[in-house]
């Protein structure tokens, strides 16, 4: 019996994907073409890129509200999750108010150029930092691809700022151009090189799955909420 093999522009390989949410993609607005070529540009070198208040106020304000109430009474259930860390996990199962933010134009753009077509969102959550929580450990998402370093990222993660990001209040950290990194972890010198992402609510931050981060310290007297 003689053996076929797939083709490349076999129909499956085309049309293979989950369906439980319809896309809409490109049904957005258009992004200008040359700013989305120098924040490609940006996340190339440094592993993320910062996109600032891509999401209006009162609409950081409307889903704020819906999200409060979502929120669980109980923390994680360690010090990766936070044990002073709120989360609400499959979001969009249980709310419509994020839908808006997931297909955002300028995201998907830069996401058409760093990842295989017909990527997936695996993720929407809710974390809540709640005064008083330590830094999360420093980590890179993709880490459970048993690949060795250094090699392509397989994937990539969005954070938005429902609260202002200070030094602070628990603001991301990261490490500049880890994403190019061997599969050695971070060494106290590589730490002292990490930075707070600080931008304001609304605004968002994108970074590849070979990026060392975490989340940081909250000092402050406020929580601080995002939605990665």
């Amino acid at each position: 019996m003689s053996q076929r093999v797939l083709s490349g522009d076999s129909e499956y390989l085309k049309s293979g994907y989950a369906k439980a949410y319809q896309s809409t993609a490109g049904s957005q607005e258009a992004v200008d073409a040359a700013e989305l070529e120098r924040l490609h540009a940006a996340l190339l070198r440094d592993g993320y890129v910062i996109l600032e208040r891509i999401v209006p106020e009162a609409q950081v304000e409307q889903i704020s509200a819906e999200l409060r109430s979502l929120l669980p009474a109980h923390c994680g259930r360690n010090d990766f999750e936070g044990t002073l860390t709120q989360r609400l996990y499959a979001v969009i199962t249980k709310t419509l108010a994020c839908n808006p933010l997931v297909e955002h134009p300028l995201v998907l753009g830069l996401l058409d150029r760093v990842l295989a077509p017909n990527y997936l969102l695996s993720q929407l959550q809710v974390i809540n930092i709640l005064p008083g929580e330590q830094a999360q450990p420093l980590h890179h998402d993709d880490a459970f691809y048993p690949v060795p370093r250094p090699r392509p990222h397989f994937g990539a993660a969005t954070i938005i700022a429902m609260d202002d990001f200070t030094a602070d209040n628990g603001a991301t950290v990261v490490i500049p151009a880890s994403h190019t990194w061997d599969g050695h972890a971070p060494t106290p010198d590589d730490c002292a090189r990490s930075i707070p992402v600080i931008m304001p609510k609304g605004s968002m931050v994108l970074f590849l799955g070979t990026l060392w981060h975490g989340g940081g310290a909250n000092q402050s007297a406020a929580p601080r909420r995002v939605l990665p």
